[in-house]
């Protein structure tokens, strides 16, 4: 407990340091606090000017901001040590696991940290990057039509950031983490002639940023005049020899049957 609040601790600037009072996560601030608090504050390195410590409102946990909260803080306040120079605000108030002292520039919007999306067009610096509408990126630039990485398809989707899961809370942040194509079982991949990546499909769908599309398809994935892969005609269909069963989970959640509309013949499955 004593080394979790230490890190704790060492995350802020070292002239400030903000500490929550639930320092053992028992959902109180009580006399296990105080006793976790004096050990952390007596192991701080020099250069620490100012102890900041955080009380959520309802501190007795009862889902309201009241009387007994009152008298729950002064019990708790009574016996601080003298290292704790003030009470202070919520250090995440908008619970969207990042500080200011993180990098948050909004403390009061959740959608708004250092690992937000930038949505252009809304006057926010989402990203807290220092400026609104942070230019979006380019990526899908010289993508093979008939490309065999699932990533790469991300990238004629824009989605040009990567991330991976489960980062160190210093690098979290927005991106795609992995991709694969698969059938709708999770078993099993698509032909690759049903997917590609094009500057147009047809004579109304064109690209709306950067230079490429993607293209996903029950058939061939190409218009009149494309290639690699090739166009087929969409009347009469190509069988490209790919089934799939049900997804297990989708088909546990209706009882074990495909759900059919009234007047409806049985769905037909591939296995």
């Amino acid at each position: 407990m004593l080394a979790a609040a230490l890190a704790l601790l060492a995350r802020t600037a070292p002239a400030q340091i903000f500490v929550p009072g639930d320092l053992n996560d028992d959902s109180s601030f009580n006399i296990v606090d105080d006793s976790v608090l004096r050990r952390a504050l007596a192991s701080l390195p020099p250069g620490i000017t100012q102890t900041c410590i955080s009380l959520p409102g309802d501190l007795n946990a009862d889902s309201a901001f009241d009387a007994l909260d009152s008298s729950v803080a002064r019990s708790a306040l009574v016996g601080l040590p003298p290292g704790i120079s003030q009470i202070c605000a919520d250090a995440d108030a908008d619970d969207d696991g990042f500080e200011p002292a993180d990098g948050d520039c909004d403390d009061t919007n959740p959608l708004v940290n250092p690992a937000a999306y930038d949505f252009i067009g809304n006057g926010l610096d989402d990203d807290c990057a220092g400026g609104i509408d942070t230019p979006r990126a380019l990526c899908d630039i010289g993508l093979p039509s008939n490309a065999s990485s699932a990533m790469s398809y991300a990238l004629a989707l824009d989605l040009c950031q990567t991330a991976i899961e489960s980062p160190p809370a210093n690098e979290r942040t927005w991106g795609v983490i992995s991709g694969a194509f698969t059938f709708a079982s999770d078993s099993g991949t698509p032909s690759s002639l049903a997917r590609s990546i094009r500057p147009s499909f047809g004579t109304n769908n064109f690209v709306r940023f950067g230079s490429a599309m993607t293209v996903l398809s029950t058939g061939r994935a190409a218009s009149v005049g494309q290639t690699n892969p090739s166009h087929a005609a969409f009347q009469t269909g190509s069988d490209l020899a790919n089934t799939s069963g049900v997804p297990a989970d989708w088909l546990a959640a209706n009882g074990g049957t495909p759900p059919v509309a009234p007047g409806c013949p049985d769905a037909a499955f591939g296995l």
